[in-house]
């Protein structure tokens, strides 16, 4: 079941997916840059991505974003700590995919910050960004003997987890346009005020569901013709 939520809460769009779903937030991620440029931060819940689809053009780009992955260190779907072949295709691990995100806002591996344990014990984290003054969190959370469920140790207890981090998250700076080696004849006028940064964010959503009819429909293609997934937003 694909689960892909958006939440616009204080001008802070927020995304999130359980499953295939969290496949869905990291190929968003990667493919639409209306929708990374838009929110303030991403959770993936027991999804992943395909080692290819990591490597490949769609996620050379892709912008910087505060991230957790959420994933049970005995997940026999999603892995946690070594790749998986799921019906032909190879899937990073659930720490390589935390990694991958790492290296998108700007991390080396030098700035992963030391494993701790969170939640009563009850999670093993590691944040692949802590060193990195100024940097967002790339940030991966395993839930300790758990596999592919949403409601252990209790019941919702990932999306307690998730909705942690969404309140301690905060917006990445947009970088100035001098350093994106843009002219200076071109460059962007100073910030909008806070009611027009919210206008522009809703143009951005928009722009990102101007191909579809009704419902934004977001198609994620991995290798091999038999796996492909849409999700409805």
């Amino acid at each position: 079941m694909l689960a892909l939520l958006l939440l616009l809460l204080l001008l802070q769009m927020l995304l999130s997916g359980v499953s295939a779903g969290g496949m869905m937030v990291e190929t968003l991620l990667c493919q639409s840059p209306a929708v990374a440029s838009s929110i303030t931060a991403a959770v993936d819940m027991l999804g992943g991505i395909a080692s290819d689809y990591a490597a490949g053009p769609a996620c050379s780009t892709s912008s910087a974003v505060p991230f957790l992955k959420l994933q049970g260190t005995d997940d026999p779907s999603i892995t946690y700590n070594r790749q998986i072949l799921v019906d032909g295709v190879n899937f990073l691990s659930a720490i390589e995919a935390t990694q991958q995100r790492a290296k998108h806002n700007g991390c080396s591996a030098k700035d992963a910050g030391p494993q701790t344990l969170e939640a009563d014990g009850k999670i093993e984290c590691t944040d692949y960004c802590a060193k990195a003054a100024g940097k967002p969190a790339a940030k991966i959370c395993g839930m300790i003997g758990v596999e592919h469920t949403t409601d252990f140790p209790h019941p919702g207890f990932v999306f307690e987890q998730a909705w942690r981090f969404f309140q301690q998250a905060k917006p990445v700076a947009a970088k100035p346009a001098a350093a994106r080696g843009v002219p200076a004849q071109k460059r962007a006028k100073p910030a909008a005020k806070p009611a027009a940064a919210a206008a522009a964010q809703a143009k951005a959503v928009a722009a990102a569901a101007s191909h579809a009819q009704g419902p934004l429909q977001l198609k994620m293609v991995y290798p091999g013709e038999h796996l492909q997934a849409t999700d409805t937003l």
